[in-house]
């Protein structure tokens, strides 16, 4: 079994930043004090960008240089940098995560990130254990639903099994609220902060997000995307104005991946 990352393909957002072109020969001190004076850059973004004879600094986003303008030339002009040499830039405005988003970030300005996470990799043996266990058919929210004791999928870890109560009618009864009320009762930490769940299927918009709100690590969905396709469609998992993010994989059968 195989599982492949949810998540919406879209170009990544950029930002207009201002840099300043310097010559090669003795810039080490002048970055130094130019790092030191512009300290709003993001760690995975690079400072420098090589440009042939000469360096390409990065400088501060547009927006903060026209509040400060007159400082800002001020101070580049006390180091003998030649303001007219201020370019503009389209930088990266998030992290890039996957292969595919840091790609296309570096194409517009060198990045310091860890390798890309994969779009589609093998499922961990633990978790395919599980999933045989899952009854798979479309569902309105997800009937079953798995939480792992700890961090580790890559052995048979303890878990706790959780179903929905039979014809009911609220989601407070789905099998994902009764995990989550569950689990927090019986731990220290925060709900089912660092948990991975399996799920017999997409869980509906309620416990989409309070599988967000709990704070799990990673979701694995066995079954069909869900009407209210909290994930598939809205992707309030990866929705940068919460506090929490998870990865969400979808199972998958190596010979559905070939008809692909």
């Amino acid at each position: 079994m195989y599982c492949s990352r949810i998540r919406q393909n879209r170009p990544i957002e950029l930002e207009t930043w201002l840099g300043i072109s310097v010559s090669k020969k003795n810039s080490s001190d002048l970055i130094r004090e130019v790092s030191k004076y512009f300290q709003n850059k993001p760690g995975f973004l690079k400072r420098i960008k090589p440009n042939g004879e000469s360096l390409s600094v990065l400088l501060c986003t547009q927006l903060d240089y026209i509040k400060s303008e007159r400082l800002y030339k001020e101070f580049l002009e006390s180091l003998g940098l030649d303001t007219n040499k201020i370019f503009t830039a389209q930088i990266p405005k998030t992290e890039p995560r996957t292969e595919n988003e840091i790609k296309e970030a570096i194409a517009h300005w060198p990045c310091s990130v860890k390798p890309g996470l994969p779009e589609s990799t093998e499922l961990p043996l633990a978790i395919q254990k599980l999933v045989k266990k899952l009854n798979t058919n479309k569902e309105e929210c997800a009937i079953s639903s798995i939480i792992l004791e700890g961090p580790d999928t890559d052995s048979l870890a303890l878990h706790t099994a959780f179903a929905s109560a039979e014809e009911t009618s609220t989601a407070f009864q789905h099998a994902i609220i009764r995990m989550i009320k569950t689990v927090s009762r019986s731990t220290s930490e925060y709900l089912c902060t660092g948990r991975t769940v399996v799920l017999s299927s997409e869980p509906c918009l309620v416990c989409g997000m309070a599988l967000v709100h709990g704070r799990v690590k990673r979701i694995y969905i066995a079954g069909k995307d869900s009407p209210d396709a909290p994930y598939s469609k809205y992707n309030i998992h990866q929705n940068i104005s919460l506090n929490h993010r998870i990865d969400v994989y979808r199972i998958y059968e190596i010979s559905e991946n070939n008809l692909k």
